[in-house]
């Protein structure tokens, strides 16, 4: 004889279905909110990324006003090979874009690099993180071109530009601002390059060293500008000199 609390056997497999069909439930429930919750995961990414290119493209349109004086080239970079990553990568802009090996690129942040290599629809670009001795940039302290010399590396330690100072004025300081002196042939004057971080004598201790802090990020870079030099460059003449002969 069954006591009063007694359950019955049907009743418990009513209780114990109800119950699964609710866990099942819950479980749906829950999966669906995962979803959601990575659908909006995904578009705030995306809606950043879409804010992260809207500012870039306008802060070129201010750079492409401020260089009114050369001819600037937009372009969107497509590839960047991982053997290579911090020396060169691809845009999608070539010959047939008016693009020819020796022009500078520059982001919205500062200069990156310059081509050197065209094809008809591609171009490659060097990036300043692989300059060395065989590409230099002629330079100059904004707001002070008595300072004047050359950018002729890189040093991968520190993340930073070497620039020697051809002056020997004493007046080289950390923060100061280098920019292109345009005196060397092929980069225009006035491209953004970086700051000064540092300040030492080369290994002889007769010429001063700085470590310029490069302006844009070598890492990250989306758009560029490539930026063809209106006025007679002896450099870039002369080679497309030599390929018409």
């Amino acid at each position: 004889m069954f006591s009063k609390y007694s359950v019955s056997t049907c009743e418990l497999c009513n209780w114990f279905f109800d119950n699964i069909d609710e866990v099942q439930n819950v479980f749906k429930q829950n999966q669906v909110l995962k979803e959601e919750l990575q659908d909006y995961k995904t578009l705030a990414f995306q809606v950043n990324e879409l804010e992260k290119e809207n500012k870039e493209l306008r802060s070129l349109i201010e750079i492409e006003k401020a260089i009114s004086d050369y001819t600037p080239i937009k372009a969107t970079v497509i590839s960047r090979s991982p053997e290579q990553w911090f020396e060169q990568v691809k845009i999608n802009r070539g010959r047939m874009h008016g693009v020819e090996p020796n022009m500078a690129v520059s982001t919205a942040s500062g200069m990156v690099g310059k081509v050197i290599g065209a094809s008809q629809m591609t171009s490659t670009v060097q990036l300043l993180s692989g300059f060395d001795e065989d590409n230099r940039i002629s330079a100059v302290v904004d707001g002070n071109e008595e300072v004047f010399g050359l950018v002729e590396g890189y040093d991968d330690e520190t993340g930073t530009l070497i620039f020697r100072d051809m002056t020997d004025s004493g007046q080289l300081e950390v923060g100061q601002t280098i920019i292109s002196s345009g005196m060397g042939g092929v980069f225009p004057r006035g491209l953004l390059i970086g700051e000064v971080s540092s300040v030492e004598l080369d290994q002889y201790g007769l010429t001063k060293i700085a470590h310029i802090k490069p302006a844009a990020d070598l890492v990250d870079i989306n758009h560029v500008m490539v930026i063809d030099r209106d006025i007679y460059s002896p450099a870039i003449d002369k080679e497309k000199a030599e390929e018409e002969e």
